[in-house]
């Protein structure tokens, strides 16, 4: 498996990656991490059916406009502002790195 690359550099440079567990990016070992699908984007209305399906395909987690809510308590969404909807598609713990020095 490869390694995350940075978006600005696709190649990998030796910096990137350091043993100490933390990466170039910022991200340090034990962090938590959620990932995000998209689905609605700049868009007026409740998202009701949206969300009902959602729960019923196994999603429980939603962020709407910044803010993270499980799917089960949720606030009812102003149908009249545009609102950017992401679905929690995986939640992740990042392990730090170990150095594999081999002997020899």
């Amino acid at each position: 498996m490869r390694a995350w690359a940075c978006p600005i550099c696709p190649e990998m440079s030796a910096d990137h990656h350091r043993p100490d567990g933390r990466s170039g990016d910022g991200v340090s070992g034990g962090q938590r991490l959620q990932l995000l699908a998209p689905v609605v984007r700049a868009r007026k209305g409740e998202h009701t059916k949206l969300l009902e399906d959602a729960q019923k395909r196994g999603f429980c987690a939603r962020a709407h406009d910044g803010e993270l809510y499980e799917l089960d308590d949720t606030p009812q969404l102003d149908k009249k502002k545009k609102h950017d909807i992401e679905i929690v598609v995986d939640r992740l713990i990042v392990r730090p790195r170990t150095s594999s020095v081999r002997p020899g």
